[in-house]
C-alpha cells in the first residue's frame, strides 16, 4: 500500500473489519504488528499479541457470531512531543526542553459484535474503538463500551441490578478472562 497515510490507514481498518466479519483471523494477523500489538478494553484490560489473536479466534468460534462495522474514519491529532534535555533535545541557550508538535493519525471505528454464549444467551456489544498505526500496521487497539450493559447480558438479573458496581464488573472481567484462558488452552 502506497500513498497518503490517512488513506492507507483507512484501507487497513476496512480490511481488518472485513476479515473479522468473515471470521478470517489469519488475514487479520497480516495487517497488525503481531509482535507489538496491544489491546485494552473494559472487559480485558490489557492484552498482548498472542492473547489478542486468541480473543479474535474465540469470538469467531462462537455460535451466531456477527460483526457489523458501522463507521471507520481516520482522525488527525496534534501531539506535543517533548524531548529529554539529557539526550540533546533542548534549547542550548535556555537549557530547557523544546516541545515539538507532530500530527498523529488515529483510526476510529464503531462496531457491534454479537454471539451466543455457553448458556445460549445472545450477547451484543456496541463498541467505539481507536487504533494506532506504525509502519502501515495496526499496533494498538483501545475499545470502549458500557460494562454495565455487558453485565446485564452476561449476569442476568444480578447484572441488571448490580452491574454498575465495581464488584459486579470485576466478576464480569474475571469470568471473561477465565473463559478466554480456557479457550486458549483447548485450542493450542
Amino acid at each position: 500500500m502506497e500513498g497518503d497515510p490517512s488513506v492507507v490507514h483507512h484501507q487497513l481498518l476496512q480490511q481488518f473489519f472485513d476479515h473479522w466479519s468473515e471470521k478470517n483471523v489469519a488475514e487479520m494477523e497480516k495487517i497488525v504488528d503481531v509482535s507489538n500489538l496491544r489491546l485494552s478494553d473494559p472487559l480485558y484490560d490489557q492484552l498482548k499479541s498472542d492473547e489478542i489473536i486468541s480473543l479474535w479466534k474465540f469470538y469467531c468460534s462462537r455460535p451466531q457470531f456477527n460483526l457489523e462495522c458501522k463507521d471507520v474514519s481516520i482522525e488527525e491529532h496534534d501531539v506535543v512531543v517533548r524531548t529529554n534535555p539529557l539526550f540533546g533535545g533542548f534549547n542550548s541557550k535556555a537549557k530547557v526542553a523544546t516541545p515539538q508538535m507532530t500530527t498523529k493519525l488515529i483510526g476510529v471505528a464503531e462496531y457491534t459484535i454479537s454471539y451466543q454464549d455457553a448458556e445460549g444467551r445472545l450477547l451484543t456489544n456496541d463498541v467505539n474503538a481507536s487504533f494506532e498505526f506504525k509502519n502501515k500496521k495496526i499496533v494498538e487497539i483501545t475499545n470502549k463500551f458500557d460494562l454495565w450493559t455487558w453485565a446485564k447480558q452476561t449476569q442476568g438479573v444480578s447484572g441488571s441490578l448490580l452491574g454498575w458496581t465495581s464488584t459486579a464488573q470485576a466478576t464480569c472481567c474475571a469470568n471473561a478472562a477465565k473463559e478466554l484462558e480456557e479457550f486458549t488452552k483447548s485450542n493450542k
